[in-house]
């Protein structure tokens, strides 16, 4: 199996110039099977953590940030989920880790969370505070 970083362009695929060697290793006229992914933005990641980290100034119940983050991520949706046999339900955030994650979905978890940071941190406080928050979080 080879594993390398590829570029469109012009309706053909090009390997990035560190993983030339391998790409030569590919027959020509041949079938391959393959699964493309988008590298993940590792300052889209470090973004999205100082969104969470905002918001977890925002508000005074979680003093643990890990726990916070954890809870909002799980608030957005993004979770496993299981049912027990008396009808409770758990819920378990699900990673964000680079391994977990492509740079699409983890797109949809930013803006997922994003929105729930919103809903639920923003709106609360004096006029003044509710318009700072805003301010902050229209920022990411």
């Amino acid at each position: 199996m080879i594993e390398l970083s590829l570029m469109k362009v012009n309706n053909a695929l090009h390997p990035d110039p560190a993983y030339e060697d391998e790409f030569d290793r590919i027959k020509g006229g041949q079938w391959y099977d393959c699964k493309l992914t988008q590298p993940r933005n590792y300052l889209f990641h470090k973004k999205f953590f100082a969104m969470i980290k905002a918001c977890h100034e925002f508000q005074n119940r979680i003093d643990d940030f890990d726990l916070f983050r954890k809870v909002l991520i799980s608030e957005s949706g993004h979770v496993h989920s299981f049912q027990y046999q008396d009808g409770r339900l758990l819920l378990i955030p699900k990673s964000i880790s680079f391994a977990e994650c492509d740079e699409t979905e983890f797109q949809k978890i930013y803006l997922n969370v994003w929105q729930t940071a919103m809903n639920k941190f923003c709106y609360e406080g004096s006029e003044e505070e509710i318009k700072r928050r805003e301010n902050i979080l229209m920022s990411y």
